[in-house]
């Protein structure tokens, strides 16, 4: 795995909007938070180019419009990373136009989650570079004055930018054991969406980090049971369970009964260490982690043992 830029002080960071458009306030908000931390900025397309729109597009731009604004920003010598403006819907169909070979000479970081799963999880399979599943400009970035935890999540993506050591997340194993394995960190129905083209991630041997939001406890059955049936889950080295926010149901509330004690149950014939509650994804903190550089977990927390960054 090469090494990602390392980002310093005054070094400029470039807006991307690979899926959903954004409200021009929370864009703002987040520029005006990045130049507090003393980077520059660089969008060569407006974020929030089409919110509101009402007219049944749900994408800041064409396809052709998306990926002509992100080849700009890993043509600009002077961007050293690429930050999503947010998550939602729309990575996936700018996949097909991207320039790996591009992406992978630039050895610039790309940051996002959710959504953004498509591209971050693609990346150190196709690039082999690794890619940040982290914090977002109008989410954390916008929030960062308001919430700790925003503030946190960005703390946590500039010391892994900067190459600073990177704290173990702490977690509870619902199966004991030791494991490492190179990172795929992403949300559960994108990465199950990945599955049969030909952007799926590498899931051998992978620590595999997935978080979820919005969706009824039947539905994360039926996403790991596809997981498990397309022989994704046997394959792992070590499997961890971050943030399943807003996923409780009317008849069962507990989202430690729905999602805990119900994986934990349904993973018992899996030969490696399973992990609960990293403090990572949707509605809450949201610690950064770079897929493809090798981790492990052992004695309740998962760690970062790779590099970055050069």
């Amino acid at each position: 795995m090469n090494l990602l830029k390392k980002l310093n002080p005054g070094d400029t960071i470039g807006i991307f909007a690979p899926g959903s458009p954004t409200r021009l306030e929370l864009v703002e908000k987040g520029i005006k938070q990045l130049e507090s931390e003393g980077f520059k900025v660089s969008i060569p397309l407006d974020p929030s180019k089409n919110y509101g729109r009402g007219d049944g597009s749900f994408s800041s731009a064409s396809v052709e419009e998306r990926v002509a604004a992100f080849n700009a920003l890993l043509d600009d010598d002077k961007v050293r990373a690429i930050l999503s403006a947010r998550g939602a819907y729309g990575t996936a169909e700018i996949l097909p136009k991207l320039d790996f070979k591009k992406i992978a000479l630039s050895k610039k970081a790309i940051i996002g989650y959710s959504d953004v799963t498509a591209l971050v999880s693609i990346v150190p399979k196709l690039c082999n570079i690794p890619a940040i599943h982290g914090p977002t400009l109008t989410k954390e970035f916008a929030e960062a004055s308001e919430s700790k935890d925003a503030l946190d999540s960005i703390k946590s993506l500039l010391s892994l930018l900067r190459g600073e050591s990177i704290a173990p997340l702490l977690g509870k194993f619902l199966k004991n054991g030791a494991a490492e394995g190179p990172l795929l960190v992403g949300n559960l129905s994108v990465l199950c969406a990945l599955l049969g083209t030909p952007f799926e991630p590498d899931f051998s041997n992978a620590v595999l980090v997935i978080e979820e939001t919005g969706e009824a406890p039947y539905r994360i059955h039926r996403m790991l049971m596809q997981l498990k049936l397309a022989g994704k889950l046997e394959s792992l080295a070590a499997l961890a369970f971050a943030r399943f926010s807003k996923c409780e149901s009317k008849n069962i509330p507990s989202l430690e009964t729905t999602i805990t004690q119900f994986l934990a149950e349904q993973l018992k014939s899996l030969d490696y260490p399973v992990l609960a509650g990293l403090e990572l994804g949707h509605n809450g903190i949201n610690l950064a982690l770079p897929c493809g550089v090798n981790a492990r977990v052992e004695e309740n927390q998962l760690r970062v043992v790779g590099k970055v960054v050069e």
